[in-house]
């Protein structure tokens, strides 16, 4: 056996597990079991309020780490729970793929995430759903690419005036303080942001953000529109939306993540990983080249999802350091866990 060692940085001293304000609960056919080290934050109520500043922010999340106490217990979550433990005391990072996100800039996400499903898709029943490299991220880590910046939703076309009315008549003042950005452009999408957040390099919005695509749909398929297009999804690969995990936080996902993933002509899934050259928290290029690296060298760093599938149920275990259990889901119903992309799917819809 080969051992690589891979150099790693801790990025907390401090054990902390950051459980947030979940806005839904477990899906009634999802069972989730949790190994953790650290005693959860019970107060419910973490989502900051009267915040006014980036540093003011990533100060109450400095705080909230000191006063932390670490125990050793297990941890059952069953359905109807309404918050899923988060380690920031475990985030690790390596040169082979550095971290994109700080912690505060992480909680941001998980911050304006939340306030977006309460306060608009809940509410108002606007159906949502992760997308691309942020559902590649549930899919295979649970949580935001380590090595990605920004989140990518979308929402039906048919529910994009309201969801933007929402935002500016409800939201955009204090304690939210939420501003909505539309890009007029050949991706026709929106960016959501707090206006407190710092800019994004030279730009006129601010980061971290969250961007909002848009797609159409019939009675047979959905596609997402703008600009570079992707290959339509049937129905029944997209629907009904299931709840998967996100950081600390249940969003709403496609019923078949591989589908998407084909769609988007996504072809290396579990195997290579990659970052682009391109940062959106400076809006440059920090880079020439992609920097790349086989994804079973990084599971020694950061967490990785392993799944089983059964002719009844998906279960995924979320492992760190190559094989300690954080937690596991069981999904009940068999999604399809292997890509199926033929040379001529890759050039043609």
């Amino acid at each position: 056996m080969t051992l690589v060692f891979i150099p790693f940085v801790p990025l907390r001293r401090n054990l902390f597990i950051f459980a947030s304000t979940i806005l839904f609960g477990f899906p009634l056919t999802s069972l989730l079991f949790h190994q953790q080290s650290v005693q959860p934050y019970t107060d419910k109520t973490w989502i900051m309020s009267n915040v006014t500043s980036y540093r003011q922010f990533c100060q109450q999340i400095d705080q909230r780490i000191e006063r932390e106490i670490p125990v050793e217990r297990t941890v059952r979550l069953q359905s109807g729970y309404k918050s899923i433990p988060y380690a920031y005391s475990e985030w690790r990072s390596t040169s082979l793929m550095p971290r994109a996100l700080t912690t505060c800039e992480h909680a941001i996400y998980m911050q304006l995430l939340s306030i977006l499903v309460k306060h608009v898709f809940k509410k108002y029943n606007i159906p949502y759903m992760m997308m691309a490299a942020t559902l590649l991220g549930s899919y295979t880590r649970h949580d935001i690419l380590p090595w990605d910046d920004d989140v990518d939703l979308r929402v039906g076309i048919s529910d994009r005036q309201r969801f933007q009315s929402i935002i500016r008549n409800e939201l955009s003042s204090p304690p939210y303080s939420i501003v909505l950005m539309q890009m007029y452009n050949e991706r026709n999408y929106d960016k959501i942001f707090f206006s407190w957040s710092p800019f994004a390099g030279e730009t006129p919005w601010r980061f971290p953000f969250i961007d909002i695509f848009y797609h159409d749909q019939n009675d047979t398929h959905v596609w997402l529109l703008g600009t570079p297009s992707s290959c339509p999804e049937r129905r029944e690969d997209v629907f009904p939306l299931v709840f998967r995990p996100l950081g600390s936080l249940w969003l709403l996902a496609p019923r078949e993540p591989m589908a998407h993933f084909e769609a988007r002509k996504m072809v290396h899934i579990e195997t290579g990983c990659y970052i682009f050259p391109y940062s959106h928290k400076y809006e440059r290029l920090l880079r020439k080249d992609v920097l790349n690296a086989n994804c079973n060298a990084l599971r020694y760093v950061y967490p990785y999802v392993e799944r089983q599938c059964s002719s009844k149920h998906c279960i995924e275990t979320l492992k760190l350091n190559g094989e300690k259990p954080i937690h596991q889901v069981n999904f009940q119903y068999v999604y399809r866990a292997q890509l199926n992309i033929s040379t001529y799917s890759l050039k043609h819809c």
